[in-house]
Order: C-alpha cells, then sequence, then structure tokens
C-alpha cells in the first residue's frame, strides 16, 4: 500500500510543481562511446529515410532520382560527335574512352590531345597495313582447297567429282564450257 501511495504522490508532485522542466524528465543519451559507431553507408540509409519522411509529411513530392550516367560507354551524344568526327572504328573509340576515363576530360578535348592523335594514326596505319596485305585470295598464291579451279584440276587427275553438290555443278558446267564449239547465245 505505501508503494501505490508513493507513486501517487509521485505523480501528484509532477503534475503540480510547475518547477520542473519537461528536458529534466527525459533521460540523458547514452555517451557516444557505448553506441557503436554507424558506417557511412548505413548513415546515407538512415538520413535518405529521414529526408523521405520529412517530405512525405511536408506534403512535398519526391525529387526525381538522379539519373546516374553509366561510366563505361560513351553516350549516343559523344559516338555521334565521334562518328561526324570520322572516328567510327571500335579500336579508335577505345582508346579515346580510355583517355576520357583516365583524364575526365571531354571527348573534345581528348580528340584535340596529341597523344590521342598519334595513337589513332597509329591505329589507322596499323588497319591500312592489314588491308592492303593479301588475304586468302588468288592474288595471295593460295586457293580453298574447294574452289572451282581447284575442283577442276581435282577432277581431271583423278575423274571424281566433288560430293557438295553446287560445287559439282560449276565443275560439270565449267568442263562443258572448255569442250563444248557452238554455245547458246544465252551463255
Amino acid at each position: 500500500m505505501h508503494e501505490i501511495d508513493n507513486i501517487l504522490e509521485d505523480d501528484f508532485e509532477e503534475e503540480v510543481s510547475p518547477e520542473k522542466e519537461p528536458e529534466e524528465e527525459e533521460e540523458a543519451p547514452e555517451p557516444a562511446a557505448e553506441q557503436p559507431k554507424e558506417s557511412l553507408e548505413a548513415k546515407k540509409a538512415r538520413l535518405e529515410r529521414e529526408l523521405k519522411r520529412t517530405n512525405r509529411a511536408l506534403g512535398k513530392d519526391e525529387p526525381a532520382p538522379l539519373q546516374t550516367k553509366n561510366s563505361d560507354e560513351l553516350d549516343e551524344a559523344q559516338l555521334d560527335y565521334l562518328d561526324v568526327k570520322g572516328v567510327t572504328d571500335e579500336d579508335e573509340i577505345e582508346v579515346i574512352w580510355s583517355v576520357v576515363k583516365k583524364t575526365g576530360m571531354s571527348v573534345r578535348d581528348a580528340l584535340k590531345d596529341d597523344y590521342v592523335s598519334a595513337k589513332l594514326e597509329k591505329i589507322r596505319e596499323q588497319k591500312a597495313v592489314k588491308d592492303a596485305t593479301p588475304g586468302t585470295n588468288r592474288r595471295a598464291g593460295g586457293g580453298t582447297p574447294d574452289s572451282l579451279a581447284a575442283a577442276v584440276a581435282r577432277f581431271e587427275a583423278t575423274q571424281e567429282l566433288p560430293t557438295d553438290f553446287a560445287l559439282r555443278s560449276q565443275v560439270v558446267e565449267a568442263l562443258v564450257s572448255r569442250t563444248a564449239t557452238n554455245k547458246p547465245s544465252w551463255k
């Protein structure tokens, strides 16, 4: 019973005594040393949640999320600019992009850079040499084993036609055109 009286007296004193301020009633927060330190990511997430809650309470629309640009590729405007300037090869674009990414330059500035222009010239020279070098065509000296001339020579040596129907037809037509003296006007 004494406990109830003590509680009632404490409540009555709190209601009657104007000397006590509400700040004193609240418990003091625990010292920061006892609380675990909040990571930056957790703090950012907490503050973003608080900002959303506050904006909703104020009736403000949430701001549109910022569009983050993918930093692993050039955007369409930059690619169009490079296309206008004559840079269309993937290797050339890769050189420009690596310089833009490393230095923070704009695409225009990177294109004017001496290092980039020298690198682009070197790539273009290598490409020109590669295009000028003959590949596997008749001028290179070797033909494919299934070429018409090789198939005709093989037939003349072994009297065997190729298994491929299209090549077989071409061999027969080539042999007929060699031996035929009277060709129709449409051939």
